[in-house]
């Protein structure tokens, strides 16, 4: 019943490795099909190889000159390390939200969040929306049931493809590659005790 569509995911949240990215979208109504169409059967839930997303990112590129909107945050491993994640989080999906509904009626929009476990501050904000007439959802699994989740969740996931390729590009140790970044990784894992016995400290991109 919105006209527009607004998402939110994030990945790399749990990760040891590299940024969190953190994706909001805004899709106009009349553009949801040909989103999904394009996303298809898309699985985000899987590692890709980097070039994977960018085919589908590609393929995307059209919808955002019709009027898909964009916007991706990173938040480094170092304010990980010194913050607490959600709070960050919840700053950061307030900016997103609060760029991608400039200059629109925010009762013709409905904003889908996936649930990381949100703030206090996060939450006070997304109700004053909701008292502006804008539909709010905060649910869990949101990229599987709404096509803006997933497409921001796609977004998201090219982003940290991105990073984590550069990284590999730079620190991979002959026989020992990065990997995915995620601590249940055995590539990642065997890398790490490599790096610490050849190096006896962590580069940036290690959450300590």
């Amino acid at each position: 019943e919105r006209e527009y569509l607004i998402g939110l995911d994030e990945t790399g949240k749990g990760e040891v490795l590299g940024h969190s990215i953190l994706a909001g979208v805004l899709v106009p109504k009349n553009l949801l099909e040909k989103v999904s169409d394009v996303l298809g059967t898309a699985d985000t839930k899987k590692k890709k190889s980097t070039k994977y997303w960018d085919d589908l990112y590609l393929e995307l590129d059209p919808l955002e000159v019709a009027g898909v909107k964009k916007v991706t945050e990173k938040i480094p491993p170092w304010h990980v390390d010194r913050y607490n994640t959600n709070k960050i989080m919840d700053l950061v999906y307030q900016r997103i939200i609060s760029s991608l509904t400039q200059n629109l009626n925010l009762d013709d929009c409905r904003i889908i969040i996936d649930d990381y476990g949100i703030g206090r501050n996060l939450s006070e904000y997304l109700e004053s929306l909701h008292k502006s007439d804008c539909e709010v959802r905060v649910e869990s699994k949101a990229d599987d049931n709404y096509v803006e989740c997933k497409l921001a969740s796609v977004i998201a996931k090219r982003e940290r493809a991105k990073v984590m390729e550069a990284i590999d590009k730079q620190f991979s140790i002959s026989g020992f590659p990065v990997g995915s970044g995620n601590a249940g990784d055995e590539k990642t894992l065997s890398w790490l005790k490599e790096y610490w016995r050849q190096k006896r400290e962590w580069p940036w991109f290690v959450k300590k």
